[in-house]
Parts: structure tokens; C-alpha cells; sequence
């Protein structure tokens, strides 16, 4: 049987690994550590066998508002981490990109190709954010807060 964490071991595990306390206050330790492993591990079945729990109660707790909610905004939050260090190696690969395209010593394919890859990633940093603007102002409107 699952026993709930007492409030301070559930601090300290929210601390540990950034998910929402009103989130987490709604599943048990045992579902935490699964949630742990499906994010560590590539199929349910490998996650049910670190989390010691049998495949197909994963499977029904996945089911389960709560856990999914947990689940959800657990990758949420490990995809966001993610995206950050993939950003932190951003500046270095254009510098990269960009020293290959300046270089006079280089191949003049390696030259196109590096400027190319400068050329779309900026032209799709640009589209992204302009949708993000207008998703911001849609979602304003929707709200009623924008004119």
C-alpha cells in the first residue's frame, strides 16, 4: 500500500525536481518515482521495472487525472531544461557556422552550407516568434484585455 509523504519529505522532493506542489500533493511516492521513470526511461514497460510497480498499474495510473496531470507537467518541465541547454549551445554552433562561413581557407560548399544554416535558423526564430506574438494577442483578445 502506498503511504503519502509527510509534508516536509514532499517539500524536499518538489525541490529536487521542480514539479508543482499542487500537482504532486495529489499522487503518492510510489507514483512520484514512477513519474521519475517514465521520464528516464523509453517504454512504460522499462519505467514499471525501475519504479517496481507492475506494468499495468502504470498503465492505469497513467489513466488517472492526477498522475497524468503530475506526468504532464513533469515532462513539461524536463523538455523545458532541455530547451535551455539546447539554447545555451545555440550561440555556440552559429559562432561555429559563422567562422566556417568567414573563413577564406574553407570549401566554398562548406561556405553556402554554413550560410544557409545561419539564413534558415534565423528565418525560423523570426517566424516563431512572431506566432508567438500573435498567440499572445489572440489569447488577449479571447481574454478581452487587448483591443
Amino acid at each position: 500500500m502506498d503511504v503519502k509523504h509527510t509534508q516536509e519529505q514532499r517539500a524536499k522532493s518538489l525541490n529536487n525536481n521542480g514539479i508543482r506542489r499542487q500537482l504532486m500533493a495529489q499522487i503518492t511516492a510510489k507514483q512520484e518515482k514512477a513519474i521519475m521513470e517514465l521520464l528516464r526511461n523509453p517504454t512504460v514497460k522499462d519505467a514499471s521495472q525501475k519504479a517496481q510497480v507492475g506494468e499495468r498499474t502504470l498503465w492505469r495510473w497513467l489513466q488517472d487525472d492526477d498522475f497524468r496531470g503530475a506526468y504532464m507537467e513533469a515532462r513539461k518541465q524536463a523538455f523545458s531544461r532541455a530547451l535551455g541547454l539546447l539554447q545555451q549551445a545555440l550561440s555556440e554552433a552559429v559562432l561555429v557556422l559563422k567562422d566556417v562561413m568567414n573563413n577564406p581557407d574553407t570549401r566554398d560548399s562548406s561556405r553556402v552550407s554554413s550560410a544557409k544554416a545561419i539564413l534558415d535558423t534565423g528565418l525560423k526564430a523570426m517566424e516563431l516568434d512572431d506566432l508567438e506574438e500573435r498567440i499572445s494577442r489572440l489569447e488577449s483578445m479571447a481574454r478581452g484585455t487587448c483591443k
